[in-house]
């Protein structure tokens, strides 16, 4: 009678090891692939997004967001415009931006996305500093957002005036240096 009970014991752990694992790989193929995921960390390893910026792309140019080629390339910066308004938790889209290495032309390549949203003037923006904490992303404003000068050029015919910009980097080197940070306060 024992041995019956620890086979279907067996069983049943077999069975829900099974589930799990095909579960675990149905919800990986069905990922949400969107520009709030690639700016959202990964669980299991911190320094990365849940989805690549090229994945993002790609996405957004079947969706007819993005045209296929960025609108501007320095270093390994792709720089992508949505052709139509977009919304990025909550706020205007202006453009994203991802490191891509076709080519090693050096050194440096800090991997992830990066968004620059348009706020609206004296909107609170408490949202964006909780998300921004939670992931591990660096807030930058106005001018202090790092912009080739073509991108600047591209800001200034679109309009908008830079104080209203507010870029959230979610990249590997923001993430490394906010888990240090963070690191730091706790030893004190």
């Amino acid at each position: 009678m024992w041995s019956c009970f620890k086979r279907f014991a067996v069983k049943m752990k077999l069975t829900t090891l099974v589930s799990f694992a095909l579960w675990s790989a149905q919800s990986y193929s069905q990922r949400e692939i969107s520009i709030e995921a690639s700016l959202t960390i990964e669980p299991t390893y911190l320094e990365e997004s849940l989805v690549k910026g090229r994945e993002v792309v790609n996405q957004m140019v079947k969706s007819g967001i993005f045209s296929p080629e960025p609108q501007e390339r320095f270093d390994y910066l792709n720089f992508h415009f949505p052709e139509k308004e977009t919304r990025v938790l909550g706020y205007q889209l202006v453009y994203f931006n991802y490191e891509y290495a076709d080519k090693y032309i050096g050194c440096c390549i800090n991997p992830g996305a990066a968004v620059v949203l348009r706020l609206p003037s004296n909107e609170d923006d408490a949202y964006l500093q909780k998300f921004a904490k939670r992931n591990y992303c660096n807030i930058s404003r106005g001018n202090h957002i790092y912009m080739p000068r073509e991108i600047q050029k591209m800001i200034v015919k679109l309009g908008i005036p830079t104080v209203n910009l507010v870029e959230l980097s979610c990249k590997e080197r923001d993430r490394h240096e906010l888990e240090e940070e963070i690191m730091a306060h706790e030893v004190r």
